[in-house]
């Protein structure tokens, strides 16, 4: 092709190159860490932009950001300071723009240095623009999936053109269906097949290039690429049809290298205009800006705090007394009611809320509801949360509950995947009241297929989340959210799977190849205000059962979303005002010519100071809540500790899994949970355990340790003999303890009877013991394997078998166990309730107390009960 060709399309290839660049920046289909070839992108862009320039004469626009002469040294100033405020990737542009303004004012008067200097500082404008224009399209994204509308037109004409050049596709309720040997497959119209990120950011990017830079005809242009791109985007969605069930593979969908040679031929049906500023001889009179550069710096910070605060304000609201109410009445599901104990063993007992009802009640007065609701039972509730319905609410419920959050009240909405046990259908009723809908699918990670690990965003984290470290759910449904609601939890790289009746669970065939799977951006939790109260809805129940409740991130989300909703709306004006502000004052600045570098750094300085003061008012504003009664924390020590916990995923073959014992802890009124610094954990009065620990201490950790002791400190120290004792000896050995590992011949047998059942107690073709305390427990064989020793005011316990601690031994938590596993569990039991009781004399006596009760209870048929506190109101 003659090089004009090339010339006319540098301009928007480098545009679709940069939309495209967002895939390998974000993890919006797949993890950024799968992309290292993302920097050679980013190189092929910025030659690419250099070869735009350098192929034109002027730039005279860009003169504009340096106007006036002080607008350089501050903008510089200005955008390093965002550049290192604001979190990666949506900051790169800023580099560039600080590059740019301090070299182009000094090099502007010879050609290579005023090229130069305008290509970076454009490159730096272009990342900027797409970095403030990517949350609308994510939000879009999150929000938008199925194209009804689009669907119903442009469906039957894909399925007439794909029949009419000899390919058999029909079309029915909506999809397009092809008939294969093995299958029929179906594929419908989705805005993620046929609306990437990538064609909508360039579509944007296009669209202000056309309207800013034509000379004439803009409408014209702008409505001609418009039909072009959407023409190109059906064409490009046919020809991907027929290529992923030719290859048998979906993937082509989401690959963002696929996304990118796909669009990139767009690029060829894309023309620069001929009359672009760029070709026509600068104007030498000055701007009306230029005249008054402080009225510009002030226009464009005005416009900066103001959007800021219009798209990201949350209003802080009244906190209410805290009276929580949890519903039961018509949810046979995920029981408040069913005690974890020392007793009961099934998946009834794990499967349900008994110790997130427990645990709220250490903070908030917790009742629950066993009657229809109605608006005298509301009348002094604070915090209504729904879970899981397994029926349906009558007109009443949902007028009562509508009028409940209208004066004021918090509503958590609580529920689950593929409308399972029909729970979405009976909520969907009351959530379109809100204009919220629970979608009937479930989410996995695109990548993987497994359980999907949110991160929450480095800013402007919703108030619910705001606490959360990594946090994995189970599986979620998706919902359906307007643009009012607030995108509380925003997933990436995720897989939606519709439903199907036919499997358990309403699960899909895994066995299938899934060809009209949804994937990229999906809501699993909405927020919304809405009167004087407030509205939370979440997608996966089965995250706040009893094996997974304390497990990290679920406690955080827990007591954040309880204090978000435990609030009532007074500053929800804040938003619309700041909205109307910020349109007036960027209609002000283009109507009145202030566009220059004075006011774009007045932006950029809005931006810091608006996001700093949204960051820091939602911070101060939403802490996670004290407790209004002392919590029997148990801390389980991670920064030296070698044990698994399904903190960022499931347990996988090899790993170390502590699950149950950390679940069983629960089962004697205790509230495990980990503890990344050990520094933190001695400093608190709480009891600590660590397990295979592998990391070596440093002398203050030794003298935090004995300091944490020797104030009354309890510490439980479990080790196995296929871990290395010399972190724990460490420990020990100051206290006249040692833990000893032996190795054994093969025909050697140590083991521990309980109950008529043997446990090994060689791993790994070794056995540990221990030298020195108080023996508490000794192996069949006759060596110590548990000791006790005091310090100061404190106490440690010793276990040097800790592989019967793990899952492989003591059972998942759905287990129904025999009398030897239940002895076992006796140990820990035992253990745990010397852990948090105050002193030893009440420890011996409540253990004793309830060793006693357990058989007496057991001759007589019946059930123990725990000495455990229940949670108010559900005696």
């Amino acid at each position: 092709m003659p090089p004009s060709f090339w010339n006319g399309r540098l301009l928007p290839l480098c545009l679709m190159l940069t939309s495209a660049m967002w895939l390998f920046k974000l993890p919006i289909y797949l993890p950024v860490s799968a992309f290292p070839f993302s920097r050679i992108i980013g190189i092929i862009i910025l030659i690419l932009l250099f070869m735009r320039v350098l192929s034109r004469n002027r730039e005279p626009w860009t003169e504009r950001l340096l106007e006036p002469r002080w607008a350089p040294l501050l903008g510089a100033a200005v955008s390093m300071a965002a550049f290192l405020y604001l979190p990666d990737p949506y900051n790169i542009g800023l580099l560039p723009l600080v590059v740019g303004w301090i070299i182009l004012p000094f090099t502007r008067r010879h050609s290579i240095g005023r090229y130069t200097g305008t290509v970076i500082l454009q490159f730096g404008l272009l990342l900027v623009f797409s970095a403030a224009v990517l949350p609308f399209i994510i939000a879009w994204s999150a929000r938008i999936h199925e194209l009804s509308l689009l669907s119903t037109i442009f469906t039957p004409l894909l399925s007439w053109g794909l029949t009419a050049v000899g390919i058999a596709v029909n079309f029915a309720d909506g999809t397009l269906q092809l008939s294969t040997f093995e299958d029929v497959i179906s594929q419908s119209l989705s805005s993620e097949k046929v609306l990437p990120l990538p064609l909508i950011l360039f579509t944007a990017l296009w669209s202000m290039f056309i309207v800013l830079r034509s000379e004439h005809s803009r409408l014209e242009r702008l409505v001609f690429f418009w039909i072009i791109s959407f023409s190109y985007t059906f064409c490009r969605y046919a020809i991907l049809f027929l290529v992923t069930i030719e290859r048998v593979n979906p993937s082509w969908y989401w690959d963002p290298l696929m996304i990118l040679v796909s669009l990139v031929p767009l690029v060829a049906l894309t023309k620069e205009p001929d009359d672009l500023p760029s070709k026509r001889t600068p104007s030498n009179q000055s701007t009306r800006a230029g005249k008054t550069p402080r009225w510009s710096f002030f226009m464009g910070l005005a416009f900066g705090i103001s959007i800021i605060f219009a798209f990201s304000f949350r209003d802080p609201g009244k906190p209410s007394y805290g009276s929580v109410l949890i519903n039961e009445h018509g949810s046979d599901w995920e029981w408040t009611t069913e005690p974890l104990d020392t007793v009961n063993f099934s998946e009834k007992t794990t499967y349900n809320y008994y110790c997130l009802a427990q645990f709220l009640d250490y903070f908030y007065q917790v009742d629950a509801n066993f009657e229809p609701l109605s608006t005298e039972r509301l009348k002094n509730v604070d915090v209504l949360i729904l879970k899981t319905p397994t029926q349906a609410f009558n007109d009443e419920e949902i007028a009562a509950v509508v009028e409940f959050v209208e004066r004021g009240g918090g509503l958590w909405v609580i529920g689950d995947h593929t409308n399972v046990f029909g729970s979405s259908s009976y909520l969907n009723p009351l959530l379109k009241r809100f204009g919220l809908k629970l979608n009937y699918d479930s989410t996995h990670d695109l990548q993987t297929g497994k359980l999907s690990l949110y991160r929450k965003p480095s800013i402007f984290a919703h108030p619910t989340v705001q606490h959360l470290p990594h946090y994995l759910f189970a599986t979620s449904c998706t919902i359906s959210a307007p643009w009012r609601a607030d995108g509380a939890i925003i997933g990436y790289g995720l897989r939606s799977d519709k439903l199907d009746y036919s499997q358990k669970n309403f699960f899909p065939d895994r066995s299938r190849k899934l060809f009209d799977n949804g994937f990229g951006i999906f809501l699993q939790q909405a927020a919304l205000n809405f009167g004087k109260g407030r509205i939370l809805l979440y997608t996966d129940s089965t995250t706040f059962s009893n094996f997974f409740t304390f497990i990290k991130g679920k406690p955080e989300l827990i007591l954040g979303s309880i204090s978000w909703l435990n609030r009532t709306n007074y500053l929800g004006w804040i938003k619309s005002v700041a909205l109307v502000t910020a349109i007036l004052f960027l209609l002000a600045i283009i109507l009145t010519s202030r566009w220059n570098g004075a006011s774009f750094a007045g932006m950029l300085l809005g931006l810091i100071i608006s996001t700093w003061s949204v960051q820091t008012i939602s911070i101060k504003t939403y802490p996670l809540p004290e407790p209004t009664k002392d919590v029997p924390w148990v801390n389980f020590e991670r920064e030296h500790s070698g044990y698994f916990l399904p903190t960022l995923r499931l347990a996988e073959k090899g790993d170390k899994s502590y699950l149950t014992f950390f679940v069983w802890t629960q089962r004697v009124g205790a509230v495990p949970r980990e503890m990344d610094d050990l520094s933190e954990a001695a400093a608190q009065k709480y009891p600590m355990v660590m397990i295979d620990p592998a990391a070596p201490f440093t002398d203050v950790e030794r003298r935090e340790l004995q300091r944490y002791l020797q104030r009354g400190g309890k510490l439980l120290l479990i080790n196995s003999a296929d871990n290395i004792p010399e972190a724990a000896n460490q420990l020990l050995m100051e206290y006249g303890v040692e833990l000893i590992v032996h190795p054994v011949l093969s025909d050697f047998v140590s083991t521990l009877t309980l109950a008529g059942r043997q446990f090994p107690l060689v791993i790994d073709g070794e056995y540990s013991s221990i030298r020195g305390g108080t023996p508490f427990l000794k192996s069949d064989q006759g060596d110590v394997i548990g000791v006790t020793l005091p310090v100061g005011k404190g106490k440690i316990w010793v276990f040097s078998c800790g592989h019967l601690f793990r899952n492989e031994f003591m059972g998942h938590t759905t287990v129904t166990p025999d009398e030897g596993l239940k002895a076992l569990y006796r140990i820990e039991f035992d253990l745990i309730r010397d852990l948090i009781f105050q002193t030893e004399a009440e420890s011996l006596g409540e253990i004793q107390k309830t060793k006693n009760d357990n058989l007496s209870d057991e001759a007589d048929g019946g059930q123990t009960t725990d000495p455990v506190m229940p949670f108010g109101g559900m005696n």
